[in-house]
């Protein structure tokens, strides 16, 4: 037995194809290497992005509070560690050689996709502490998305931001996840269709005020976002509520079960982890293919058959295996399993 719930896994697998076709619709209009990404300035890329965003991160961090476990904590934490950071010297190293620069705070911020690895070990470290008193851990929680702008530090620093404007749905996950994951398998058709046009909605709105990406991304301070304090706290607190409901709809909208869905979800990591190869890979093209070589339609289009493409031949075991018998390995020699 595996121990594994099918039905995360199902979601899971949902969730990391949204991801990554977020990121190739991102470049899909053509992008530098660390410039900012430009498929938010074009439709349907805006909208498309803007619906993804809202909901596939916030019910991914939910989904890692679903199934984190305080046992083993050390090695869990080591290999975490491990993979964040032989893929950040590797990733950053390999930008050094294409662009000809380091990337900004290449050694204080985890690179790219990378900050969900270094946000993953934050929240591991904390599970304890949540689970001794877990509705003063999210209320805290709560609060510490409201502040957090302020503080005086670039947001991407070893990703602090992003851990604690994602911490409540870790919790959330942690308290009730099980519970809602499988409740929401069971929901009728007309429930499904209640939850699609709520996304759809919820997209509608953000999409429609055109807010600055990086306050539904929540990497960045206040500052950073040129908003004063008081207008900061109250557009943090109002997306805390705008994605949990836009997590909850999507949800909703996951099947029960499905073997197209879940074998990536078994390999989330794996896929999560190497998928950005291929991003940057594509960023380099030129010719009739490339991005931004198109209209904005036909660049969509091409960016969803890339990503499905790139999704189909990372779900392959040996990546998975690859990386957790890699980071397993090594884990064990910094961290030797208790018996």
């Amino acid at each position: 037995m595996s121990g594994r719930d099918a039905r995360i896994d199902v979601a899971k697998g949902v969730l990391i194809i949204l991801v990554v076709i977020g990121h190739f619709l991102e470049i899909s209009m053509g992008r530098s290497i660390g410039g900012d990404p430009s498929g938010w300035s074009y439709e349907p890329q805006r909208f498309l992005l803007t619906t993804i965003y809202l909901a596939h991160i916030p019910l991914f961090v939910f989904l890692v509070g679903t199934t984190a476990k305080s046992d083993h904590l050390p090695e869990r934490i080591a290999r975490l560690l491990v993979l964040g950071v032989t893929l950040h010297v590797g990733y950053v190293v390999a930008l050094r050689i294409i662009a000809g620069h380091w990337v900004a705070q290449a050694w204080t911020s985890p690179y790219w996709v990378l900050w969900f690895i270094a946000s993953m070990i934050w929240w591991m470290l904390a599970l304890p502490l949540i689970e001794r008193a877990p509705r003063c851990a999210l209320g805290l929680s709560v609060l510490g998305v409201a502040v957090v702008g302020m503080a005086p530090l670039h947001g991407n620093i070893a990703a602090y931001s992003r851990t604690v404007v994602y911490l409540p749905f870790f919790i959330l996950g942690h308290l009730y996840g099980r519970r809602l994951v499988h409740a929401t398998g069971r929901l009728s058709a007309y429930w499904r269709a209640a939850a699609a046009a709520g996304l759809i909605a919820l997209a509608l709105l953000v999409w429609r005020h055109d807010i600055d990406p990086h306050w539904i991304f929540g990497n960045q301070t206040f500052e950073q976002l040129s908003s004063g304090t008081l207008a900061g706290v109250v557009t943090r607190l109002e997306l805390l509520v705008l994605t949990l409901a836009a997590a909850l709809c999507l949800l909703c909208l996951i099947p029960a079960g499905s073997r197209l869905f879940e074998t990536p979800g078994r390999h989330s990591l794996s896929i999560f982890l190497l998928h950005p190869i291929a991003v940057l890979a594509y960023q380099r093209i030129d010719g009739p293919w490339g991005p931004g070589t198109h209209d904005s339609v036909t660049q969509a289009i091409v960016a969803i058959a890339l990503a499905l493409l790139v999704v189909t031949v990372l779900t392959a075991t040996i990546f998975d295996r690859a990386l957790r018998r890699y980071s397993g390995g090594v884990a064990a020699r910094l961290v030797p399993a208790r018996r």
